[in-house]
């Protein structure tokens, strides 16, 4: 059984784009060009039918992370490892090496998953369990080449997937919900506010807040020289 393989490119004029690096497309290329020579090393092809499957294998989910730019001429080490072998899909992680300098440099990392598939009829297309012709011969990789900040990575992007599920928009409030403070009593607590007219900051209840500007409230303090009016 297998859980490892690797292929080796150069980067081509083609594949680099006005910046004099590669284009961010093609090391998705690189990641199925990766994956096709691992099935040849297992005796088989993409084209399943050819080896009297009719399943296929559609890509579910695709994501590359890069920490460094790949140009014209570099020579790059593809390195897949099966990350997950589950009962209808399989999960790659790839990593990106630049092999220019005195020592490999990573440059790339990248994930895959594709579901296995029957077509219909209709054309549509159901999830089957893998055949057992292919199974047999893929394993999951060990966790330790697999690396920490890798399982940190799909564990976050899980935890993503889940949250995306959750409604969309605001939190809704019940109205005036936003305009009550309860004290441990249930009664309306104080706030200390600036009243336009008076000059000063008084202490008004939510209650009396919706008094015209200039009429005392309960909680108010008036200026010294209202009081001595009355």
């Amino acid at each position: 059984m297998s859980y490892e393989f690797q292929i080796t490119r150069r980067v081509e004029f083609s594949e680099t784009d006005l910046a004099g690096i590669m284009h961010f497309s093609n090391f998705f290329r690189f990641m199925e060009s990766a994956e096709h020579a691992f099935f040849r090393s297992l005796g088989f092809s993409v084209a399943r039918s050819r080896n009297g499957l009719e399943v296929c294998l559609p890509r579910v989910h695709a994501e590359c992370d890069y920490t460094a730019p790949l140009r014209f001429e570099d020579e790059v080490q593809v390195r897949l490892l099966v990350e997950r072998k589950g009962r209808r899909s399989l999960t790659y992680q790839f990593r990106f090496s630049r092999l220019n300098g005195s020592s490999p440099q990573e440059v790339a990392r990248g994930r895959l998953t594709v579901a296995c598939v029957e077509r219909q009829a209709d054309e549509t297309m159901k999830a089957v369990p893998l055949p057992n012709l292919i199974a047999d011969k893929i394993q999951q990789a060990p966790a330790h080449l697999l690396g920490d900040r890798f399982l940190l990575k799909a564990s976050s992007f899980s935890e993503r997937q889940r949250s995306r599920r959750r409604p969309f928009g605001p939190k809704l409030h019940p109205p005036g919900a936003r305009d009550r403070i309860a004290s441990p009593r249930g009664k309306a607590v104080p706030e200390r506010r600036h009243i336009a007219g008076l000059g000063h900051s008084s202490r008004v209840s939510r209650q009396d807040a919706g008094a015209p500007p200039n009429t005392p409230t309960a909680h108010s303090t008036l200026p010294q020289t209202t009081r001595d009016s009355r």
